[in-house]
C-alpha cells in the first residue's frame, strides 16, 4: 500500500488543556516513551518497541480519556510511475494536462491509475479472457503477460493460434495488461497479468453471437472470471 506503518513509532494527539503531568502519565500507562514533539498542536511521537508492543500501546493510548486519537507513526512513499515511453501520450490513465497530438489535455480527467498503482501492480497469476480478434503473440510489451498456465483460442479457424489479424485484441489487450515499468512501449491499466486471448472475431472484426458467446463459455470453462469483450452491433443478443 501507500503507507505502511513504522514499527518504532506512535503518533498520540492528546485534548487541548491536558498539562504536561496529564500527558507523562498516559504514556507512562501504555509504556511508550516521548520521542518529540509535532508542529500540530497537543500531538507528539513516542518510541514503542516490536508490532506486539506498538499494538498493545494502541489500545492504551486510545482507551485514555485525555487521548483525542493515537496511531501508527506511518511511511509515505512516491506513488508509482511507470518507465515506459509512451505513457506521457496515455492521458487516459495519467492526465497532468499534457499536449497530446496537438490537443492540450485537462490535468485529473483520467482513470486515476497513478493512485491505482501505488496500491498495486498487477498479478500474473490473475487470468483475463480478451474475447476479441486475438492477439499479436509477438508483441514485445503483450507476450511477457500471456497466460502460460491457459492457453488462449482460435474459436475462428478452429486451433490453438489465436493471431490477431484485425488489431482490435492486440489494442484492447495493450490497454488492459501492456507490459509495465519495462523501458517499452505503453503501461496497462494493470503492469502483470495473465492475458488469455480467445479470438472470436474475423480479419475484417467481425464475428457472430454464438462465436462470441462460446468465446465467453471457454474462458468460464477454464475458471477465468474476468472477461472483457469490447464488441457491439446493431441489436441485443440473448444468447450473449
Amino acid at each position: 500500500s501507500a503507507a505502511a506503518a513504522a514499527s518504532d513509532a506512535l503518533v498520540v494527539r492528546f485534548d487541548p488543556g491536558t498539562t504536561p503531568q496529564q500527558r507523562a502519565a498516559a504514556l507512562a500507562a501504555a509504556g511508550v516513551t516521548a520521542a518529540g514533539d509535532l508542529a500540530v498542536p497537543s500531538a507528539e511521537v513516542v518510541a514503542v518497541g516490536d508490532d506486539t508492543t506498538r499494538r498493545a500501546a494502541l489500545d492504551a493510548l486510545r482507551a485514555r480519556p485525555e487521548v483525542r486519537w493515537a496511531e501508527p507513526n506511518l511511511v509515505y512513499r512516491a506513488l508509482s510511475v511507470p518507465n515506459d515511453p509512451l505513457l506521457p501520450r496515455q492521458w487516459g490513465l495519467r492526465n497532468l494536462g499534457q499536449d497530446v497530438d496537438g490537443v492540450a489535455g485537462t490535468a485529473g480527467a483520467d482513470i486515476g491509475a497513478e493512485a491505482g498503482w501505488a496500491l498495486g501492480t498487477g498479478d500474473p497469476s490473475f487470468a483475463v479472457a480478451v474475447v476479441d480478434s486475438g492477439i499479436s503473440p509477438g508483441h514485445p510489451d503483450l507476450a511477457p503477460n500471456i497466460s502460460t498456465a491457459i492457453p488462449g483460442t482460435d474459436l475462428v479457424d478452429r486451433d490453438a493460434a489465436p493471431v490477431d489479424l484485425d488489431g482490435h485484441g492486440t489494442l484492447v489487450a495493450g490497454i488492459l495488461g501492456a507490459r509495465g515499468d519495462d523501458g517499452f512501449g505503453a503501461a496497462g491499466v494493470a503492469w502483470r497479468v495473465g492475458l488469455v486471448p480467445v479470438r472470436v472475431l474475423d480479419e475484417s472484426g467481425a464475428g457472430t453471437s454464438a462465436r462470441i458467446a462460446e468465446g465467453f463459455g471457454f474462458a468460464s470453462q477454464r475458471g477465468v472470471r474476468l472477461v472483457n469483450a469490447s464488441l457491439g452491433g446493431s441489436s441485443n443478443s440473448s444468447l450473449i
